[in-house]
């Protein structure tokens, strides 16, 4: 296939899109866990040239982390949930002669919900909030695969540019006690792929 549509002016297209998360948290010196979640919403693409696009999208993000817990009596694992909304900004590059595409742009996500649970070794699990901040912004890079002008197969990889934590102060499970601590220096990290529908 050389070309999946004629040179024609500016056109827009909406879209669905659905497709995996593999989600967790860069932190220093500490290994956290990539938990498979899930993401869909819809997308508008502004095509320029058979070559040259845009995309902006508005996504539901599942995400979250598992962090092992060693050496402490209760509790074996932390798992954290928390969900966003997100908006995808970027541009799209196309081989004229195949399919094959790359993409890179921003993306700004609201926090909707999160949870974080101590899971035991006792028996006994404790469940507390977390202390995201509300807005996470990243940059995102990407490549894809286009079957038609009408479906795309992309996988993406997005990261935050500033730490999602906000500093705690409260009551630690794990030591039991009152604790105020400055912002943990964790960064968002999604690797997602998905699957898109275009209406042309």
């Amino acid at each position: 296939m050389t070309q999946l549509y004629s040179q024609s002016p500016t056109s827009y297209h909406i879209g669905l899109k659905a497709g995996l998360n593999l989600a967790n948290f860069i932190e220093p010196n500490t290994k956290e866990n990539l938990v498979p979640l899930y993401t869909t919403g819809i997308g508008l693409e502004q095509r320029f040239t058979p070559k040259l696009s845009a995309f902006y999208e508005l996504l539901y993000s599942r995400q979250g982390s598992t962090i092992p817990l060693y050496n402490d009596p209760h509790y074996t694992e932390l798992a954290i949930r928390y969900n966003y909304l997100t908006l995808p900004v970027g541009v799209r590059y196309q081989s004229r002669r195949f399919p094959f595409l790359v993409e890179g742009g921003v993306q700004a996500g609201y926090l909707l919900n999160h949870h974080q649970e101590f899971l035991p070794a006792n028996g006994t699990t404790t469940s507390q909030g977390t202390n995201l901040k509300k807005v996470d912004i990243g940059f995102l890079a990407g490549v894809g695969y286009r079957f038609s002008s009408s479906w795309l197969i992309e996988g993406k990889y997005y990261k935050s540019l500033a730490t999602v934590f906000r500093g705690y102060s409260g009551y630690d499970p794990v030591t039991q006690s009152y604790v105020n601590r400055p912002p943990t220096t964790r960064y968002n990290q999604v690797i997602s792929v998905t699957l898109s529908y275009y209406v042309n």
